[in-house]
């Protein structure tokens, strides 16, 4: 960025900035899909009304690429009838989090012809530890690499 952030861009980037703490910090179920960890990343901006026309996360290291499967985070810039459209989306995103899954964390906000804000890390799904365990499955979060 070349001079003093406008009020507008300092928002935008605070609501990417939350956004990726917010997926960084998600404990959740195993088996949960990426499909339901992306409203928990998209939410900060979604309050002000904010989104991003591409995926939250992306597999990788499973063949020494980085846009790889199975799984992603993703699904929030679209309506569900493109995913239920989409052969590519349905695999991907409703792939089932497990421990030792890696992925990235990247939301964004792009504003047409004028600034883009972009956040990345990468993250490993590890066992988390809570209060109460309730249910059956195991409970997991991600770890920053």
């Amino acid at each position: 960025h070349f001079g003093t952030p406008t009020a507008e861009e300092r928002r935008c980037f605070t609501r990417v900035l939350q956004a990726h703490i917010a997926l960084a910090s998600a404990v959740f179920p195993e088996g949960t899909p990426g499909l339901m960890l992306d409203a928990i990343a998209r939410q900060p901006l979604w309050r002000d009304g904010l989104n991003y026309g591409h995926g939250t996360s992306h597999g990788m290291g499973a063949y020494l690429n980085v846009h790889e499967g199975p799984m992603g985070i993703g699904g929030g810039s679209v309506s569900s009838s493109v995913i239920r459209k989409s052969e590519r989306m349905k695999r991907v995103y409703l792939e089932p989090f497990r421990a030792g899954m890696f992925v990235s964390d990247e939301p964004g906000y792009y504003k047409d012809g004028e600034f883009g804000i972009r956040i990345e890390s990468d993250l490993v799904v590890v066992p988390a530890r809570t209060e109460f365990n309730t249910g059956t499955r195991p409970w997991l979060r991600f770890e920053c690499l």
